[in-house]
C-alpha cells in the first residue's frame, strides 16, 4: 500500500516544483565547480544534466542569456552537444549595434534556430567545438551565411568564436566526458 502511493505521489508532483529543485541541483554543482577551482588537489567528477542546465537557465540562469536569446535548450549525445533558442534578431541587433543593413534584411524578427556541435577535444585546458550545422526555423543554413552571421553578430563581441571554437574549462578540470544528456567533469 505504502509503495501505490509512492507511485501515486510521484504521477502527482507539480513538474514547477521539480524543475526549480533541478535548478537548485544545477546551482549547487556550479557552486562545487566553483569551489573546486579555489581548493588544489583531486576532487570527485562533478556531472551535469540537461535537466539541470536547462531547469537553470528556465529559472534562476535567464538573465545570463545574451538579449533577445530565450528559451534556451540544450542537449547531447556522446560527442555532440545540441542546442535550440528562440532568437529575437530584432532586439540582439539593437543590443549589440551591428548596423549592417544586409544583415537587417535577412535576420530579421524572431526565429527558433537549432545549432550542432561536434566535440573535437574536451582536455584542459579548453574544450574545442566545432558548429556543423545551424537551423533557422527548420532549414538548413548555408556554411557561407553562417560564417558571415558569425562576423556580423557574434565576433563584434566575442572575436574568438567561429564555426571552431574554444570554451575554457574550469580551473583545476582535466578532462570532460560528453555524454548522453550529461557532461561529466573531471579533476
Amino acid at each position: 500500500m505504502l509503495c501505490g502511493t509512492g507511485l501515486l505521489a510521484l504521477a502527482f508532483r507539480n513538474p514547477a516544483s521539480s524543475t526549480m529543485a533541478a535548478a537548485r541541483r544545477f546551482q549547487e554543482k556550479l557552486n562545487l565547480i566553483a569551489a573546486n577551482a579555489r581548493a588544489h588537489g583531486r576532487h570527485a567528477p562533478v556531472t551535469l544534466t540537461a535537466l539541470g542546465v536547462n531547469s537553470w537557465f528556465a529559472g534562476p540562469g535567464a538573465g545570463k542569456l545574451p538579449a533577445g536569446v530565450s528559451h534556451l535548450l540544450l542537449s547531447s549525445q556522446p560527442g555532440w552537444v545540441l542546442g535550440s533558442a528562440q532568437v529575437d534578431f530584432n532586439r540582439l541587433r539593437r543590443a549589440h549595434a551591428a548596423g549592417n543593413p544586409i544583415a537587417e534584411l535577412l535576420f530579421n524578427g524572431t526565429h527558433q534556430i537549432f545549432v550542432r556541435a561536434r566535440v573535437l577535444n574536451a582536455s584542459a585546458p579548453a574544450a574545442t567545438l566545432r558548429l556543423e550545422s545551424f537551423s533557422l526555423d527548420g532549414r538548413q543554413i548555408p556554411n557561407a551565411l553562417l560564417d558571415w552571421a558569425i562576423v556580423e553578430f557574434v565576433q563584434p563581441r566575442n572575436p574568438q568564436i567561429s564555426r571552431q571554437f574554444q570554451v575554457k574549462l574550469p580551473q583545476g578540470v582535466r578532462r570532460v566526458l560528453v555524454g548522453s544528456n550529461r557532461a561529466t567533469l573531471y579533476y
